[in-house]
Protein backbone atom coordinates (compact mmCIF):
# COMPACT_ATOMS: atom_id res chain seq x y z
CA UNK A 1 0.00 0.00 0.00
CA UNK A 2 1.80 3.54 -1.09
CA UNK A 3 1.93 6.00 1.98
CA UNK A 4 -0.34 8.96 1.84
CA UNK A 5 0.67 12.18 1.49
CA UNK A 6 -0.10 14.25 4.81
CA UNK A 7 -0.90 18.34 3.91
CA UNK A 8 0.11 20.27 6.78
CA UNK A 9 -0.58 23.51 8.18
CA UNK A 10 1.12 25.54 10.53
CA UNK A 11 -0.41 28.24 13.25
CA UNK A 12 1.69 29.84 15.48
CA UNK A 13 -0.99 31.95 17.68
CA UNK A 14 0.86 34.41 19.46
CA UNK A 15 4.17 33.14 19.57
CA UNK A 16 7.02 33.57 16.67
CA UNK A 17 7.51 31.23 13.81
CA UNK A 18 10.16 28.75 14.12
CA UNK A 19 12.45 27.73 11.16
CA UNK A 20 12.88 24.56 13.10
CA UNK A 21 9.59 23.84 11.90
CA UNK A 22 9.67 23.67 7.86
CA UNK A 23 13.53 22.18 8.56
CA UNK A 24 12.01 19.12 10.56
CA UNK A 25 8.63 18.82 7.98
CA UNK A 26 10.86 18.91 5.35
CA UNK A 27 12.94 15.71 6.81
CA UNK A 28 9.66 13.85 7.09
CA UNK A 29 8.98 11.75 3.93
CA UNK A 30 5.77 11.88 2.37
CA UNK A 31 4.63 15.72 4.68
CA UNK A 32 3.83 18.67 2.25
CA UNK A 33 3.56 22.17 4.13
CA UNK A 34 0.82 24.01 3.07
CA UNK A 35 1.36 27.17 4.77
CA UNK A 36 2.42 29.14 8.04
CA UNK A 37 -0.19 31.09 9.62
CA UNK A 38 -0.84 33.29 12.62
CA UNK A 39 -4.70 31.98 12.76
CA UNK A 40 -7.12 30.00 11.73
CA UNK A 41 -8.13 33.19 9.83
CA UNK A 42 -5.10 33.08 7.77
CA UNK A 43 -5.47 29.58 7.06
CA UNK A 44 -7.95 29.41 4.56
CA UNK A 45 -6.13 32.15 1.84
CA UNK A 46 -2.99 30.83 2.49
CA UNK A 47 -3.48 27.49 1.72
CA UNK A 48 -5.00 27.99 -1.58
CA UNK A 49 -8.07 25.79 -1.13
CA UNK A 50 -6.48 22.65 -0.08
CA UNK A 51 -7.81 21.34 3.17
CA UNK A 52 -5.10 20.16 5.51
CA UNK A 53 -4.42 16.68 6.72
CA UNK A 54 -3.13 18.06 10.13
CA UNK A 55 -2.70 21.22 11.72
CA UNK A 56 0.23 21.88 13.84
CA UNK A 57 -0.73 24.56 16.53
CA UNK A 58 2.63 25.82 17.97
CA UNK A 59 2.80 27.37 21.55
CA UNK A 60 6.02 28.59 22.19
CA UNK A 61 5.96 29.82 25.65
CA UNK A 62 2.14 30.76 25.62
CA UNK A 63 0.62 29.20 29.07
CA UNK A 64 -3.16 29.65 27.98
CA UNK A 65 -4.96 27.98 25.13
CA UNK A 66 -5.73 30.25 21.79
CA UNK A 67 -9.45 31.70 21.77
CA UNK A 68 -9.61 30.90 18.20
CA UNK A 69 -9.15 26.80 18.93
CA UNK A 70 -12.42 25.91 19.64
CA UNK A 71 -13.52 27.08 15.89
CA UNK A 72 -10.36 25.31 14.22
CA UNK A 73 -11.73 22.17 15.03
CA UNK A 74 -15.31 23.08 13.80
CA UNK A 75 -13.90 24.87 10.51
CA UNK A 76 -11.45 21.90 9.60
CA UNK A 77 -13.48 18.96 10.80
CA UNK A 78 -11.41 16.47 8.67
CA UNK A 79 -7.80 17.50 10.25
CA UNK A 80 -6.03 16.14 13.40
CA UNK A 81 -5.54 19.53 15.01
CA UNK A 82 -2.10 18.68 17.08
CA UNK A 83 -0.79 20.83 19.58
CA UNK A 84 3.07 22.10 20.52
CA UNK A 85 3.38 22.84 24.22
CA UNK A 86 5.56 22.44 27.34
CA UNK A 87 3.05 22.07 28.78
CA UNK A 88 1.54 18.64 29.89
CA UNK A 89 -0.49 19.45 32.98
CA UNK A 90 -3.73 17.22 33.35
CA UNK A 91 -6.08 19.80 33.64
CA UNK A 92 -4.28 21.83 30.34
CA UNK A 93 -4.56 18.87 28.47
CA UNK A 94 -8.51 18.21 29.68
CA UNK A 95 -8.84 22.03 27.94
CA UNK A 96 -7.20 21.12 25.17
CA UNK A 97 -9.64 17.96 24.23
CA UNK A 98 -12.52 19.84 25.00
CA UNK A 99 -11.34 22.74 22.30
CA UNK A 100 -10.86 20.04 19.52
CA UNK A 101 -7.26 18.76 20.19
CA UNK A 102 -6.67 15.49 19.08
CA UNK A 103 -2.73 15.17 19.89
CA UNK A 104 -0.48 17.09 22.14
CA UNK A 105 3.71 16.86 21.44
CA UNK A 106 5.93 18.00 23.94
CA UNK A 107 8.22 21.09 23.00
CA UNK A 108 11.02 20.92 21.99
CA UNK A 109 9.25 19.36 19.28
CA UNK A 110 10.92 15.66 17.62
CA UNK A 111 11.18 14.61 14.67
CA UNK A 112 10.60 10.77 15.51
CA UNK A 113 6.69 12.77 18.09
CA UNK A 114 5.78 14.00 14.89
CA UNK A 115 6.59 11.19 12.98
CA UNK A 116 4.30 8.52 14.64
CA UNK A 117 1.87 11.25 15.51
CA UNK A 118 1.43 11.44 11.24
CA UNK A 119 1.23 7.78 10.95
CA UNK A 120 -1.42 7.38 13.70
CA UNK A 121 -3.17 10.01 11.26
CA UNK A 122 -2.96 7.77 8.49
CA UNK A 123 -4.23 4.67 10.36
CA UNK A 124 -7.32 7.01 10.94
CA UNK A 125 -7.40 7.78 7.40
CA UNK A 126 -7.20 4.17 6.60
CA UNK A 127 -9.62 3.03 9.20
CA UNK A 128 -12.54 5.42 7.63
CA UNK A 129 -11.95 4.53 3.94
CA UNK A 130 -11.91 1.04 4.71
CA UNK A 131 -15.03 0.34 6.87
CA UNK A 132 -14.42 -3.11 7.08
CA UNK A 133 -10.62 -3.47 8.37
CA UNK A 134 -12.53 -1.82 11.85
CA UNK A 135 -15.34 -4.00 11.63
CA UNK A 136 -15.02 -5.05 15.02
CA UNK A 137 -16.49 -3.04 18.25
CA UNK A 138 -14.76 -1.90 21.48
CA UNK A 139 -16.34 -2.03 24.39
CA UNK A 140 -14.93 0.28 27.04
CA UNK A 141 -16.62 -0.30 31.04
CA UNK A 142 -15.42 1.83 33.48
CA UNK A 143 -16.92 4.15 36.60
CA UNK A 144 -16.17 7.55 37.70
CA UNK A 145 -14.81 5.71 41.25
CA UNK A 146 -13.15 2.59 42.71
CA UNK A 147 -15.39 0.18 44.24
CA UNK A 148 -18.30 0.91 41.60
CA UNK A 149 -18.37 -2.72 40.27
CA UNK A 150 -16.44 -2.31 36.99
CA UNK A 151 -15.03 -5.84 36.71
CA UNK A 152 -17.70 -7.66 38.06
CA UNK A 153 -19.83 -5.87 34.92
CA UNK A 154 -16.80 -5.90 32.45
CA UNK A 155 -16.59 -9.88 33.40
CA UNK A 156 -20.59 -10.69 32.92
CA UNK A 157 -20.86 -8.05 29.95
CA UNK A 158 -18.57 -10.21 28.19
CA UNK A 159 -19.56 -13.92 28.75
CA UNK A 160 -23.40 -12.67 28.08
CA UNK A 161 -22.49 -10.85 24.55
CA UNK A 162 -20.24 -14.09 23.78
CA UNK A 163 -23.40 -16.05 24.27
CA UNK A 164 -25.44 -13.81 22.33
CA UNK A 165 -22.60 -13.64 19.11
CA UNK A 166 -21.57 -17.34 19.26
CA UNK A 167 -18.43 -16.09 18.19
CA UNK A 168 -15.10 -15.75 20.35
CA UNK A 169 -14.91 -12.02 22.04
CA UNK A 170 -11.93 -10.42 23.68
CA UNK A 171 -11.49 -9.41 27.46
CA UNK A 172 -8.69 -7.05 28.02
CA UNK A 173 -8.00 -6.16 31.54
CA UNK A 174 -6.78 -2.48 32.13
CA UNK A 175 -7.27 -2.69 35.40
CA UNK A 176 -4.98 -0.44 38.25
CA UNK A 177 -3.31 -0.60 39.82
CA UNK A 178 -4.41 -4.46 40.61
CA UNK A 179 -6.22 -6.22 37.75
CA UNK A 180 -8.78 -8.88 38.60
CA UNK A 181 -10.28 -10.19 35.47
CA UNK A 182 -7.80 -13.09 36.38
CA UNK A 183 -9.38 -13.18 39.86
CA UNK A 184 -12.68 -12.99 38.80
CA UNK A 185 -12.46 -16.19 35.81
CA UNK A 186 -9.96 -17.96 38.60
CA UNK A 187 -7.36 -18.01 35.73
CA UNK A 188 -3.54 -17.86 36.04
CA UNK A 189 -1.89 -15.66 33.97
CA UNK A 190 1.07 -16.91 31.97
CA UNK A 191 1.12 -13.74 29.56
CA UNK A 192 -0.46 -10.24 29.80
CA UNK A 193 -0.79 -7.48 27.86
CA UNK A 194 2.97 -6.06 28.42
CA UNK A 195 3.52 -9.12 26.26
CA UNK A 196 1.40 -8.42 23.50
CA UNK A 197 3.11 -4.46 23.34
CA UNK A 198 6.50 -5.88 23.47
CA UNK A 199 6.12 -7.87 20.48
CA UNK A 200 3.49 -5.64 18.67
CA UNK A 201 5.11 -4.96 15.37
CA UNK A 202 5.33 -8.72 15.29
CA UNK A 203 1.98 -8.91 15.77
CA UNK A 204 -0.51 -11.86 13.97
CA UNK A 205 -2.99 -14.11 14.78
CA UNK A 206 -0.80 -16.74 15.77
CA UNK A 207 1.04 -14.97 18.11
CA UNK A 208 -1.81 -13.45 19.74
CA UNK A 209 -3.39 -16.64 19.86
CA UNK A 210 -0.40 -17.24 22.15
CA UNK A 211 -0.27 -14.45 24.20
CA UNK A 212 -4.42 -14.91 25.11
CA UNK A 213 -6.64 -17.46 27.53
CA UNK A 214 -9.01 -18.86 26.62
CA UNK A 215 -12.22 -19.17 28.86
CA UNK A 216 -15.33 -21.15 27.88
CA UNK A 217 -16.24 -21.48 23.92
CA UNK A 218 -16.34 -18.17 22.99
CA UNK A 219 -14.12 -15.74 25.18
CA UNK A 220 -10.41 -15.37 25.55
CA UNK A 221 -8.62 -12.93 27.83
CA UNK A 222 -6.02 -10.61 27.56
CA UNK A 223 -4.76 -10.24 31.00
CA UNK A 224 -3.71 -7.09 32.81
CA UNK A 225 -0.40 -5.76 33.72
CA UNK A 226 0.33 -6.63 37.25
CA UNK A 227 3.52 -4.95 37.99
CA UNK A 228 3.64 -1.54 38.69
CA UNK A 229 6.79 -0.48 36.88
CA UNK A 230 5.32 -2.28 33.52
CA UNK A 231 2.23 -0.31 34.32
CA UNK A 232 4.16 3.76 33.92
CA UNK A 233 5.43 2.05 30.77
CA UNK A 234 2.39 1.36 28.74
CA UNK A 235 3.10 2.44 25.72
CA UNK A 236 -0.19 4.07 24.04
CA UNK A 237 1.42 3.88 20.36
CA UNK A 238 1.21 -0.35 21.06
CA UNK A 239 -1.83 0.43 22.33
CA UNK A 240 -3.38 1.77 19.36
CA UNK A 241 -2.26 -1.07 16.92
CA UNK A 242 -3.69 -3.92 19.08
CA UNK A 243 -6.74 -2.64 19.17
CA UNK A 244 -6.72 -1.83 15.44
CA UNK A 245 -5.56 -5.22 15.26
CA UNK A 246 -8.36 -6.35 17.51
CA UNK A 247 -10.87 -4.26 15.38
CA UNK A 248 -9.77 -6.51 12.71
CA UNK A 249 -9.90 -9.92 13.89
CA UNK A 250 -12.88 -10.11 16.60
CA UNK A 251 -16.69 -8.72 16.79
CA UNK A 252 -15.98 -7.27 20.18
CA UNK A 253 -13.71 -6.49 22.56
CA UNK A 254 -14.17 -5.36 25.98
CA UNK A 255 -11.91 -3.76 28.23
CA UNK A 256 -12.54 -3.17 31.59
CA UNK A 257 -10.89 0.09 32.44
CA UNK A 258 -10.16 1.87 35.86
CA UNK A 259 -11.18 4.95 36.53
CA UNK A 260 -7.87 7.17 36.88
CA UNK A 261 -7.95 10.09 34.73
CA UNK A 262 -4.57 10.07 33.17
CA UNK A 263 -3.53 10.22 29.24
CA UNK A 264 -4.20 6.26 29.34
CA UNK A 265 -7.89 6.51 30.30
CA UNK A 266 -8.18 9.30 27.67
CA UNK A 267 -6.79 6.89 24.73
CA UNK A 268 -8.61 4.26 25.91
CA UNK A 269 -11.79 6.19 25.84
CA UNK A 270 -10.91 7.31 22.47
CA UNK A 271 -10.64 4.22 20.46
CA UNK A 272 -13.70 2.75 22.09
CA UNK A 273 -17.27 3.33 19.98
CA UNK A 274 -18.97 2.67 23.34
CA UNK A 275 -18.65 3.61 27.09
CA UNK A 276 -20.44 2.19 30.13
CA UNK A 277 -19.86 4.64 32.98
CA UNK A 278 -20.84 3.02 35.97
CA UNK A 279 -22.10 5.05 39.13
CA UNK A 280 -24.32 4.59 41.87
CA UNK A 281 -26.87 6.34 43.85
CA UNK A 282 -24.96 7.92 46.85
CA UNK A 283 -24.99 11.59 47.74
CA UNK A 284 -21.11 11.65 47.13
CA UNK A 285 -21.44 9.95 43.79
CA UNK A 286 -23.83 12.21 42.59
CA UNK A 287 -22.21 14.90 43.87
CA UNK A 288 -18.74 13.77 41.41
CA UNK A 289 -21.08 12.89 39.08
CA UNK A 290 -22.07 16.08 38.56
CA UNK A 291 -18.59 17.70 38.06
CA UNK A 292 -17.51 14.60 35.60
CA UNK A 293 -20.44 14.25 33.42
CA UNK A 294 -20.37 17.52 31.76
CA UNK A 295 -16.72 17.02 30.60
CA UNK A 296 -17.75 13.80 29.24
CA UNK A 297 -20.40 15.76 27.04
CA UNK A 298 -18.20 18.64 26.42
CA UNK A 299 -15.95 16.07 24.80
CA UNK A 300 -16.50 15.51 21.06
CA UNK A 301 -15.35 12.37 21.34
CA UNK A 302 -17.50 11.16 24.32
CA UNK A 303 -20.81 12.93 23.43
CA UNK A 304 -22.74 9.73 22.28
CA UNK A 305 -20.64 7.18 22.93
CA UNK A 306 -20.74 7.28 26.91
CA UNK A 307 -23.47 5.31 28.32
CA UNK A 308 -24.18 5.99 32.38
CA UNK A 309 -25.57 2.77 33.91
CA UNK A 310 -26.43 2.51 37.45
CA UNK A 311 -25.12 -0.23 39.47
CA UNK A 312 -26.44 -1.84 42.49
CA UNK A 313 -29.55 0.16 41.84
CA UNK A 314 -32.57 -0.58 44.73
CA UNK A 315 -35.70 1.18 43.81
CA UNK A 316 -37.49 2.86 46.80
CA UNK A 317 -34.23 3.27 48.98
CA UNK A 318 -32.57 6.26 48.84
CA UNK A 319 -31.80 8.58 45.95
CA UNK A 320 -33.60 7.85 42.87
CA UNK A 321 -33.62 7.89 39.13
CA UNK A 322 -34.83 11.49 38.94
CA UNK A 323 -32.44 12.71 41.41
CA UNK A 324 -29.52 11.75 38.86
CA UNK A 325 -31.44 13.21 36.05
CA UNK A 326 -31.67 16.45 37.77
CA UNK A 327 -28.06 16.07 38.09
CA UNK A 328 -26.71 14.93 34.81
CA UNK A 329 -29.89 16.11 33.05
CA UNK A 330 -29.53 13.21 30.19
CA UNK A 331 -31.78 9.77 30.37
CA UNK A 332 -29.84 6.73 32.25
CA UNK A 333 -29.17 4.19 29.77
CA UNK A 334 -29.47 1.22 32.01
CA UNK A 335 -29.88 -0.11 35.66
CA UNK A 336 -28.52 -3.06 37.49
CA UNK A 337 -30.03 -4.55 40.54
CA UNK A 338 -28.26 -4.75 43.51
CA UNK A 339 -27.58 -8.31 43.96
CA UNK A 340 -24.83 -8.23 46.95
CA UNK A 341 -25.30 -12.06 47.67
CA UNK A 342 -24.54 -13.67 44.13
CA UNK A 343 -22.02 -11.06 43.14
CA UNK A 344 -19.86 -11.99 45.87
CA UNK A 345 -20.29 -15.25 45.81
CA UNK A 346 -19.19 -15.65 42.25
CA UNK A 347 -16.10 -13.47 43.04
CA UNK A 348 -15.40 -15.33 45.83
CA UNK A 349 -15.47 -18.87 43.86
CA UNK A 350 -14.01 -17.31 40.97
CA UNK A 351 -16.64 -18.00 38.17
CA UNK A 352 -19.27 -15.72 36.81
CA UNK A 353 -23.08 -15.07 37.69
CA UNK A 354 -24.50 -17.56 34.83
CA UNK A 355 -22.73 -20.42 36.51
CA UNK A 356 -24.32 -19.89 40.49
CA UNK A 357 -27.36 -17.51 39.11
CA UNK A 358 -28.44 -18.10 35.93
CA UNK A 359 -32.17 -16.73 36.74
CA UNK A 360 -30.68 -14.49 39.21
CA UNK A 361 -32.40 -10.74 38.48
CA UNK A 362 -28.42 -8.91 38.06
CA UNK A 363 -27.21 -11.99 35.38
CA UNK A 364 -30.78 -11.30 33.64
CA UNK A 365 -30.06 -7.41 33.45
CA UNK A 366 -26.55 -7.87 32.53
CA UNK A 367 -28.02 -9.87 29.46
CA UNK A 368 -30.66 -6.94 28.20
CA UNK A 369 -28.07 -4.69 28.70
CA UNK A 370 -25.64 -6.85 26.20
CA UNK A 371 -28.71 -7.02 23.87
CA UNK A 372 -28.72 -2.78 24.37
CA UNK A 373 -25.37 -2.76 23.16
CA UNK A 374 -26.10 -5.08 20.44
CA UNK A 375 -28.70 -2.68 19.13
CA UNK A 376 -26.60 0.08 19.64
CA UNK A 377 -23.65 -0.95 17.69
CA UNK A 378 -26.51 -2.41 14.60
CA UNK A 379 -26.62 1.49 12.86
CA UNK A 380 -23.33 1.79 12.37
CA UNK A 381 -22.66 -2.27 11.26
CA UNK A 382 -25.86 -1.03 8.76
CA UNK A 383 -24.12 2.29 7.99
CA UNK A 384 -20.89 1.02 7.38
CA UNK A 385 -22.69 -2.14 4.54
CA UNK A 386 -23.59 0.73 2.62
CA UNK A 387 -20.22 2.55 2.24
CA UNK A 388 -21.38 5.78 4.49
CA UNK A 389 -19.73 4.72 8.12
CA UNK A 390 -19.78 7.86 10.42
CA UNK A 391 -16.64 9.21 10.67
CA UNK A 392 -15.46 8.93 14.25
CA UNK A 393 -13.18 11.27 16.07
CA UNK A 394 -10.06 9.66 18.11
CA UNK A 395 -8.23 11.78 21.15
CA UNK A 396 -4.98 10.20 21.23
CA UNK A 397 -1.82 11.52 23.75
Amino acid sequence: MLTEVLNVSVLYGNSPPNPAIPEILGKIPKVRLLCQAAGPKDLETQSYGVAPDCVLVYLDGEQTLPDWLPDLATEQPRAAIMLCSARMEPEFLIQAMQRGVREILPLPLAKSDLEAAFERVRMLKRRVSDPMASKGKILVVTGHKGGIGTTTVAVNLALALAEMQGQKLILMDLGRPFPDVGHFLDLEAPYNLYDLMQNVYDLDQAFLEKIVQPYEDNLAVIHGISDFKEQDSIDLDALEKIFAFLRAHYPWTIVDLSHWLDDLFLKVLGEADLVILLTALTVPNLRNLGQLWPIFRQWQFAQDKVKLVVNRYEKGTGLSLRNLNQVIKDPVFATLPNDEHHSDEAINRGVPLSRIAPNSKLWLAIKDLAQKLQQQAKPQEETAGNGTRPRRRFWIF
